[in-house]
This record gives structure tokens, C-alpha cells and sequence, in this order.
């Protein structure tokens, strides 16, 4: 089983960061003008550009090695079911739900580890797991609202997703770096994404300055951690490395209380506490044996 070290845990963290700022910043861009779709495909743009530098600086391989091609159609579907699903999910239910549902991918990533393996994770490992949920419900839970079918469904398209992805990524790293990798799908889903901008008229541009500046950012850090996501899953593992990447909400809902001065109820510091505490246990090693 996996045995994850202090800087593997502070790599998924780290990683997770990456992702909570991006989502952040993506805020200004939706302000000025920009459109999911539009947006999806500049951040892929921005992935493969910065693989290809990362290349071009360092040397590595262009082309998928035979091994890893049979990897590249089921990732980009992976990785559509979320760019597709969360942000719909987000259209038809509130932001807290759809979180909240969308982070049940870390249980189906301890579902789908066990049964590849054969062997049942223990009470422990599951009571973690559902620890950290009932953290991010008590988060989440004053901003839940009203329920549609459509956004429910969304939501777990997208964590079914990103949980498959979370499960393929060390097979497919085992004959392919994670810049090749990110190269070829994010050339494929920013291809599809864009496709879909063009026929749903989303390809408007930020309507002032910062907003720009915005999604720049939050391209470069889309990138980013696109590439730091491979490293911060082969170092932890898939059930590891996915219970600790709950703390991407958590440093959202903290950031938010900064940026955009929201109030946060007890019960919400509550379940950040939690959260904190799952995954302290989740990178002990008598969690992971």
C-alpha cells in the first residue's frame, strides 16, 4: 500500500493550491465577459504551451510512446466528463452542492483502487473518506439550496472523471512522461472545447483589462497544475494523493473569506477542522499500511 512522505503530502497540497487560485481567479474572468467553453479552451492552450516550452528547454519526447497510446482517447474523455460536467453542474445547482458532490471523486477513487486490487481498504481507510465528506458538508452545507436532477448528475459525471483520471495516471506514466501526456490530450479537449465555443457563440473576449490579466493567471496556473497533478499522484498514490486534494475546496472557501470578504458560519470552520484532521490522518502512515 501506498507510504506517502511529508513532501508528498505537501506536493498535493501544493497542487491543490494551484487549482483552488485558478478557480479563483476564474471568477474576474466570467465578471468580464468571458465564457466557460472559451475559457476551457484558453486554459488548455495554455497547458500545452507550457509543456512544449518545458520540452523544447529541457528535451523530451513529441510523440506518444506505443505503450501509452491507448491511454490518450479514455484521459481526454476523463478530462471533458470535468470540464464539461462541473461547470453545468454549477449552472443548474448551487456552487455548493455541485462541490460538494463533485468531491465524492475521492471515495470513487478508494472504490475503483480496491476493486482493480481485490482487496477491501479497511474501516479505517473508508471512515477517513467519509470523514472528509462530512467535513466538506458541513463547508458547503449552508450554500446547498435547491436541488435540480440535471445538476446532480453533472456533478457526478465530473467526479466519476476526475476520479478515473486520478486512477490512470500512474499506468499511463509508466511509458510516458506527464508532459508528452498533457500535450497530447489537452491538444485533443482544447480542439472539442473550442468546437463547442464556436457552436454555442462562446468565443467573447474579456471586455476590460483585468480580466485579461485574470485569465492569463489562471491559465498559467491551470497549467501548471495540470503538470504538478501527475508528480503529486505518482509520489502519493491515487487513494492518498485524492483525500488529500479535498484541501483545494477548503483553500477556496478560505481564500474566498480573504479576497471577497465572505462570512463563514461556525459550523463551516467546523468542517474545515475536519477536513485538516482527515487528512492528517489520510498521510499518517498507519492510514495508508
Amino acid at each position: 500500500m501506498e507510504k506517502v512522505s511529508p513532501g508528498s503530502v505537501l506536493l498535493c497540497i501544493f497542487t491543490a493550491g494551484l487549482f483552488a487560485v485558478s478557480i479563483l481567479t476564474s471568477k474576474f474572468v466570467y465578471q468580464y465577459g468571458v465564457e466557460p467553453l472559451f475559457f476551457s479552451t484558453v486554459r488548455s492552450v495554455f497547458c500545452v504551451a507550457m509543456c512544449s516550452a518545458f520540452i523544447l528547454v529541457k528535451g523530451g519526447e513529441w510523440r506518444m510512446p506505443k505503450p501509452a497510446r491507448a491511454y490518450i482517447l479514455p484521459m481526454c474523455v476523463m478530462l471533458l466528463m470535468v470540464s464539461f460536467g462541473y461547470p453545468t453542474a454549477m449552472k443548474y445547482i448551487p456552487a455548493g452542492l455541485a462541490t460538494l458532490v463533485f468531491y465524492l471523486w475521492p471515495m470513487f477513487v478508494l472504490i475503483i483502487s480496491a476493486t482493480q486490487q481485490r482487496e477491501f481498504p479497511g474501516i479505517r481507510r473508508f471512515s477517513i473518506f467519509a470523514v472528509a465528506f462530512a467535513g466538506l458538508g458541513l463547508v458547503f452545507g449552508p450554500a446547498i439550496g435547491d436541488v435540480r436532477w440535471e445538476g446532480l448528475a453533472a456533478a457526478t459525471i465530473a467526479a466519476l472523471g476526475a476520479s478515473l483520471f486520478c486512477v490512470i495516471v500512474p499506468k499511463v506514466t509508466r511509458h510516458a512522461s506527464s508532459m508528452t501526456i498533457n500535450i497530447h490530450t489537452n491538444v485533443v479537449v482544447g480542439l472539442i472545447l473550442f468546437g463547442g465555443a464556436v457552436l454555442d457563440d462562446q468565443l467573447q473576449m474579456p471586455t476590460a483589462a483585468i480580466g485579461w490579466y485574470a485569465m492569463i493567471g489562471a491559465g498559467l496556473l491551470y497549467g501548471l497544475g495540470m503538470i504538478m497533478i501527475f508528480y503529486a499522484i505518482n509520489r502519493a498514490g491515487p487513494v492518498t494523493s485524492s483525500i488529500l486534494f479535498n484541501s483545494e475546496p477548503l483553500i477556496v472557501t478560505l481564500l474566498a473569506t480573504v479576497i471577497f470578504a465572505e462570512i463563514l458560519e461556525p459550523v463551516q470552520y467546523a468542517g474545515i477542522l475536519i477536513v485538516v484532521v482527515s487528512m492528517m490522518l489520510a498521510s499518517a502512515r498507519t492510514a495508508v499500511k
